[in-house]
């Protein structure tokens, strides 16, 4: 996206009063802070436009706290519908953080076991 290029995304009046013009400092920690309930959604879009934040406490925690958001958004089935500014970021965090420990050590096929527990000799450890 060139420098002067703005994408808009329209948000609720409750997300307006923590990210839009007139929010307080306060207002935006809570929400960088992930102190207030929010959809998935919603939090998304409001780490995104935190973590642009010129207060740079504001903008770190933000940053923070958009790494798990992100995940958990893209390894959801059915994910959430973002604004395209919003799921280019999303992705951009995907893509530079990956998907962490939880997929990347799932189990794979090796590793399971499958068969007659009693045949298997594992009876006696239950």
């Amino acid at each position: 996206m060139p420098n002067g290029e703005k994408k808009i995304v329209s948000v609720g009046s409750r997300l307006a009063g923590f990210i839009g013009a007139k929010a307080s400092r306060e207002k935006k920690l809570q929400a960088a802070a992930m102190q207030a309930e929010f959809t998935l959604h919603d939090t998304l879009i409001i780490l995104s436009y935190l973590s642009r934040d010129t207060d740079p406490e504001i903008s770190s925690q933000a940053r923070k706290n958009l790494i798990p958001a992100a995940r958990n958004w893209f390894n959801r089935p059915d994910r959430p519908e973002l604004p395209e500014p919003i799921r280019d970021i999303v992705l951009k965090v995907i893509e530079k953080v990956g998907l962490g420990e939880k997929t990347e050590t799932a189990g794979s096929a090796g590793d399971t076991v499958g068969g007659n527990i009693g045949l298997l000799g594992l009876g006696e450890l239950l």
